[in-house]
Formats: structure tokens, C-alpha cells, sequence
């Protein structure tokens, strides 16, 4: 065989594997997705059947723990081990002040590091003491008159937006995945809301997203075009920007509360 006719012979099926693989990621998105669509038409016909009907209230601490499963997977992946994360480099005195952030940040390398529900140095938070609309935005409103409102609009109005599509899929109910992604990322913060079933989160995110949402959330300067395209559900680009939205107001949230409290 030629060497002309091997090099044509590899590229070939490397094409081959490469459209395989695009292949392969595209069915399993959409596979998820439709998953996904019958379980928000499920959730919402279950709502309907057991309004006024008592439920078993299930250990929601228990589910708080397994709702962040990506730990391991996401760190290994992304090498992200706190020795492996470059420090940023000491800002020069003789710089203008205003030339570079990093001059109000001292030789302090800032690193996110996953919440521990085990840890000892640390308690959950638990929003039900201490949370945005009954304690955080009397704060701010108390020493920022004016900015609490403009802060809580934009909560109100990222995780209430709607168009009531889903994909390809009209007229469904998204508030549960809207709340499952907020929540999830709140649950990356170490944040549990009594109120809110944990089961929901691993039902309707699955792992890609899961992956996604912490990479915008815990490590925003790691991610790439590849990470929204990959993004694990087959949907419109607008709904993409949703979701990053949904992720950054949430971990905004998540920040605030923290710093209020």
C-alpha cells in the first residue's frame, strides 16, 4: 500500500470516528432531553393530581449530600487540585491602580473549593434561617437605599423568565428545571432549602449539565465554546444564555447571602 493510499486510509477513519463521536453526543443530548421534557408534563400532572393530598416528606439533608455527584469527575477532568491551579502573580507597586484588578487583591490566590456537607470547619447553610427575601433585602435596603430592589428584580426576573418552551417542545411547564438548576448551584455553595426536594435536581440535570453549570459557576474562566456546545440537552441558543444566566444570578445570590448573613 501506497503511502498516499495509508495516509487517505487514516483520514478516513478518523473522519469516520470523529462523525461517530459527533454523532454518538448528538443522540444522547437528544435522548436527555426528551427524558427531560416527560418529566416537567409528569411533574406538572403530578401537581395537579396531588394538590391537598399530604406527602412523605423525605430526609432532605440526606438528598442535599447526593445532589452534588460531579465532585470527583469535574476535578479529575479538569485537573483542578488546589496545587494544580496557578497562583496569579503579585501586582507591581509602580502599576496604575486602576490598570489591573488584581492590585485590590493582594498575593491572596482566591481558589473554589467544594462544599463539604462533612466538614467540621463549616455548617450547611440553611436558607430558611437566614435568607434573600426575608433578611438579605431588608439589609441592603437598610445602608444601599435603592439597590435591594434593582437586586431582587433581577432574581425575579432570570428565574421567572419563560417562554414556556422546552427544545422543540411548546407549551410546558420549565419551572421545575429553572428551580432544579438554582438550587443545584446553591447546593454547590453549601446553601440547603428545607423547602426544595433534592430528588429533582439528579432527575432532570443530568451529568454534562451538572458539569456545565459548575464550570460557570466555580469556574468561570475555564470555560469554552466547546462546554455550550456540549451543553448536555439539545436546546435553542437563547435557552443556553438562560441557563448561564440562571447559574450566574444564583451564585450571585449565593454570594450575598453569605456576605450579608
Amino acid at each position: 500500500m501506497s503511502h498516499q493510499k495509508v495516509h487517505l486510509f487514516t483520514f478516513a477513519v478518523c473522519g469516520n470516528f470523529w462523525l461517530w463521536c459527533v454523532v454518538s453526543d448528538t443522540s444522547a443530548m437528544r435522548k436527555d432531553t426528551e427524558i427531560v421534557i416527560k418529566l416537567l408534563r409528569q411533574k406538572a400532572q403530578e401537581e395537579k393530581e396531588e394538590s391537598g393530598e399530604e406527602r412523605e416528606e423525605p430526609d432532605r439533608e440526606q438528598l442535599f449530600e447526593k445532589a452534588e455527584d460531579t465532585a470527583a469527575y469535574f476535578n479529575s477532568k479538569f485537573s483542578l487540585s488546589s496545587s494544580s491551579l496557578p497562583s496569579p502573580p503579585t501586582p507591581e507597586i509602580s502599576s496604575p491602580v486602576h490598570s489591573d484588578p488584581r492590585n485590590y487583591m493582594g498575593a491572596f490566590p482566591l481558589r473554589h473549593v467544594d462544599f463539604d456537607v462533612h466538614a467540621k470547619e463549616y455548617d450547611i447553610f440553611r436558607v430558611n434561617e437566614y435568607s434573600w427575601s426575608d433578611h438579605g433585602y431588608s439589609l441592603v435596603n437598610r445602608y444601599y437605599r435603592g439597590a435591594a430592589p434593582l437586586l431582587d428584580e433581577e432574581f425575579s426576573l432570570i428565574y421567572n423568565m419563560t417562554d414556556h418552551s422546552f427544545s422543540k417542545c411548546r407549551n410546558i411547564n420549565t419551572k421545575p428545571l429553572r428551580q432544579a438548576i438554582w438550587y443545584y448551584v446553591h447546593r454547590l455553595m453549601g446553601m440547603l432549602h428545607d423547602d426544595y426536594d433534592y430528588r429533582n435536581v439528579n432527575l432532570l440535570l443530568n451529568i454534562p449539565i451538572k458539569q456545565f453549570i459548575k464550570k460557570v459557576a466555580c469556574h468561570s474562566e475555564l470555560v469554552t465554546n466547546a462546554d455550550i456546545s456540549n451543553l448536555g440537552f439539545e436546546v435553542q441558543p437563547y435557552e443556553k444564555v438562560h441557563i448561564t444566566l440562571l447559574v450566574v444570578e444564583a451564585r450571585r445570590q449565593a454570594g450575598l447571602l453569605y456576605g450579608l448573613h
